[in-house]
């Protein structure tokens, strides 16, 4: 064996690494061809529910589309819930970021805030018909949060891709910053959270299913463009979620 006439360690890890580059490059590149020949079924509607997909043949196909629709897994939600946990470093930096916020602030509840603008204030995003919330929505939402939980001392929490948009429009007394970290750690300290209002996005999506409280979202996020022909919100949003616009 390759590895058996490498009395240096080094040499040995070296050599392993380059064994395994190449094989598995390989490997991926036959997984990826053969797969590339299996027939495709494809999602009729966007962000919708396509029954067809929850009866498939007995072969190997691939399924095309964005999949975004909380019926393809309303029979199985716990396990769903036990399968998207996240790594132990991940859990443990977003613990520490909430705890310190329940710390510093004095606070009995904090809500995750979701607000994605970034790439969908791009002219294309914009064309297919997206839309972002203004400062009011965000505003309405948090007056709504407090009128469910009267007696609470609620902090909002923010995680966004346009700090400066939110530093000047959101932040507050009881309105604060998520700390810079990776993408996998905002998400987690949303989805810890106890409820959750999000923008639009499958991101702040998944914080707001993840975190199983009470959610409200943006009733404007397809606009009236072609999107939202292609789009049945009942299926995208569940349908305890609460809906506001701007």
């Amino acid at each position: 064996m390759i590895f058996e006439i490498s009395r240096s360690k080094s040499i040995r890890n070296d050599l392993y690494k380059f064994w395994y580059r190449k094989n598995f490059s390989k490997c991926v590149d036959q997984c990826y061809f053969t797969c590339f020949r299996w027939p495709v079924i494809q999602q009729e509607t966007l962000l919708s529910f396509d029954p067809k997909l929850m009866n498939l043949p007995l072969k190997n196909v691939r399924i095309g589309g964005y999949l975004q629709s909380y019926c393809y897994f309303a029979q199985i939600i716990d396990e769903i819930r036990q399968e998207f946990t996240f790594q132990d470093q991940v859990s443990a930096a977003a613990a520490k970021i909430l705890h310190d916020v329940y710390i510093k602030y004095n606070s009995s509840m904090v809500v995750g805030v979701h607000a994605r603008r970034g790439d969908f204030l791009e002219k294309s995003w914009q064309d297919l018909g997206f839309r972002i919330p203004q400062k009011s929505y965000f505003m309405k939402a948090f007056s709504l949060m407090k009128s469910k939980f009267p007696g609470r001392k609620i902090v909002f929490i923010v995680a966004s891709n346009d700090y400066k948009w939110c530093r000047e429009n959101l932040v507050s007394d009881d309105v604060i910053l998520m700390q810079p970290e990776t993408p996998a750690v905002h998400l987690a300290v949303l989805s810890r959270c106890e409820h959750v209002i999000m923008s639009c996005g499958t991101f702040g999506w998944w914080a707001a299913w993840l975190a199983n409280g009470q959610v409200i979202y943006y009733t404007n996020f397809f606009g009236n463009g072609s999107l939202q022909q292609k789009v049945k919100v009942n299926q995208y949003y569940p349908p305890l979620w609460i809906g506001l616009d701007d």
